[in-house]
C-alpha cells in the first residue's frame, strides 16, 4: 500500500486555497456592522473589475459586497435574471466609464437588482447603470449617481428607498411604474442634456392601455430639478400620480410640470391624487417663450383629487396660462390647508384661454375663504365661501355655484392671475 505524506499534502493544500481566494471571497458568516445584508453562501465580496462580473454572471449569487472602488474597461452583459443586490458599508465608488451592466432579458422570469450605498459615476453622455428592458425591477437605497440613466427599465418598477442623490445627463430612469417608500428622500436633477427629456420615461407594455403610475408613499420626500423645457416631469404612458399622506413632492423645472398626455390608450381616466397632509409644490419657468403651463391634463376626463390638510402650490410664469385642461378635466379640493394656483408673469391668466384648452369643473367644499389677485402680488378680491363649483370653458368663468351671491357673480377667472384657497379657522 502506497503511504501518503499528511505534512505534504496538507502544505499543497494551503498554499491552492491561498491562490484561489483572492478571486471572488465568501463573505463571513455574519453581516457587517450598518449593511441589511445577512451573508450567506451566496454571498459574494469584490474590489476588482473581474470579481464583479464574475459574482454577477452566476446565477447562485444573491449578494455582493464591493469592498473597493471599481472602474469599468468593459460594459457588463448577460447577467441572468434573479433577485440580486450589490451594495457597500463603506460607499465604494463605480466608475461606469462609458459603459453599464445589461441583464438578460425575458418574459418569464422575473428578478430585481437592488443598489445600496454606492457612489456611481460615470460619462454624462453614455454611462446608465443598470439595464434591464424586460424581467427585471430595480431598487435604489441610499446611492449617489452622475451619469447619463440611472436605469433603463422599460417594463419594470424602480423603487426608491433611504436617501439617493441622482444627477441624470438624460432621465434618471426609463420604467413602467416608480415607487419612492414610506420615509425615503430623492434628490433628483434630470434632463441635463439638449435632448427631449424628462426625470422618468415610462415606456411600459401594459396589459390595458397606458397604465404608469407614480406612487410617493407615507412620509417620502421627492424633489425633482427637471432642465429640460420639452417634457415633463413624469412623460410617456403615465396614468397616475399618487401622493400618500404627508408625503411631498417638488418639482421645479424649466418646461411642463406634470402633464397627462391625450391617447386613445388611457381606459381609465388619468388622475393625480394629493393625499391628506400631503405637501405638492410645482412651479414652471414656461420655456423660453413662456409657451409651457405647469400643469397639463390634455388627456378628456383628467382629474386632480387634493384632500384634508394638504399643501398644493401649483406656480408658473407661462404666457398662455399655467394650466391647460382638456374638456371633462377637473380640479376638487377638500378641506385642505393651502391651495394656490398661481401665474407670476404679469398680465397673464391661471388657466389657458385656447379653445378646448382651458376646459374644467374647478370645485372646492370644507373650506374657509379664497382669495383672487389681478396679478401674482395684487390682491383683489376675497370672500368667505365654504364651498363651490365652477364651470371654466376656454380659460373663463361659465358659471359658479355657491351659496355666496357676490362669489358667484364676481369669480370671473379670467381676470386673475392668482387664486388662493384656505383651510376653516376652526
Amino acid at each position: 500500500m502506497k503511504s501518503i505524506s499528511l505534512k505534504s499534502t496538507v502544505t499543497k493544500a494551503v498554499i491552492l486555497g491561498a491562490l484561489i481566494a483572492p478571486t471572488v471571497l465568501p463573505l463571513a458568516a455574519h453581516a457587517n456592522e450598518g449593511s441589511s445584508v445577512v451573508a450567506t453562501e451566496n454571498a459574494k465580496q469584490v474590489n476588482t473589475f473581474e470579481q464583479l462580473k464574475a459574482a454577477l454572471a452566476d446565477a447562485s449569487v444573491s449578494a455582493i459586497e464591493v469592498t473597493g472602488d471599481i472602474t469599468f474597461p468593459r460594459a457588463i452583459t448577460g447577467v441572468p435574471i434573479r433577485d440580486v443586490k450589490m451594495y457597500s458599508t463603506t460607499g465604494a465608488k463605480i466608475d461606469l466609464g462609458k459603459h453599464y451592466i445589461h441583464g438578460k432579458i425575458s418574459s418569464k422570469e422575473k428578478g430585481t437588482f437592488t443598489l445600496e450605498g454606492v457612489e456611481v459615476v460615470g460619462y454624462r453622455k453614455l454611462a446608465t447603470f443598470f439595464k434591464g428592458s424586460n424581467g427585471w425591477d430595480f431598487v435604489s437605497k441610499d446611492n449617489t449617481f452622475d451619469g447619463e440613466t440611472l436605469v433603463q427599465l422599460n417594463n419594470g418598477t424602480l423603487t426608491f428607498e433611504g436617501t439617493n442623490t441622482i444627477d441624470a445627463e438624460d432621465e434618471i430612469g426609463w420604467v413602467a411604474h416608480v415607487v419612492f417608500k414610506e420615509g425615503s428622500e430623492l434628490n433628483g436633477i434630470a434632463a441635463n442634456s439638449g435632448h427631449d427629456r424628462s426625470a422618468f420615461k415610462f415606456k411600459g407594455t401594459y396589459e390595458n392601455g397606458w397604465q404608469g403610475t407614480v406612487t410617493v408613499e407615507s412620509t417620502a420626500s421627492v424633489i425633482l430639478n427637471v432642465k429640460n423645457q420639452a417634457r415633463s416631469a413624469f412623460n410617456g404612458k403615465i396614468n397616475q400620480i399618487n401622493l400618500q399622506s404627508d408625503s411631498r413632492l417638488k418639482i421645479e423645472t424649466e418646461g411642463t410640470g406634470l402633464a397627462f398626455d391625450k391617447s386613445i390608450h388611457h381606459k381609465t381616466a388619468p388622475v393625480l391624487n394629493v393625499g391628506e397632509n400631503a405637501d405638492l409644490d410645482i412651479h414652471s419657468k414656461g420655456a423660453s417663450k413662456g409657451i409651457k403651463p405647469t400643469i397639463d391634463l390634455a388627456q378628456p376626463g383628467s382629474q386632480i383629487n387634493v384632500a384634508k390638510g394638504a399643501y398644493v402650490y401649483i406656480t408658473g410664469e407661462g404666457t398662455q396660462g399655467i394650466v391647460f385642461s382638456a374638456p371633462g378635466s377637473s380640479i376638487n379640493v377638500n378641506e385642505v390647508v393651502e391651495f394656490e394656483l398661481g401665474n407670476k408673469t404679469l398680465g397673464s391668466p391661471v388657466f389657458s384661454t385656447k379653445k378646448n384648452q382651458g376646459n374644467l369643473t374647478f370645485a372646492f367644499q370644507n373650506q374657509d375663504k379664497i382669495e383672487a389677485y389681478s396679478d401674482y402680488n395684487t390682491l383683489t378680491k376675497e370672500w368667505s365661501v365654504t364651498e363651490a363649483t365652477t364651470s371654466i370653458a376656454n380659460g373663463s368663468t361659465q358659471s359658479v355655484d355657491s351659496a355666496v351671491a357676490d362669489f358667484n357673480s364676481e369669480f370671473q377667472v379670467q381676470n386673475f392671475g392668482r387664486i388662493i384657497i384656505t383651510q376653516p379657522t376652526t
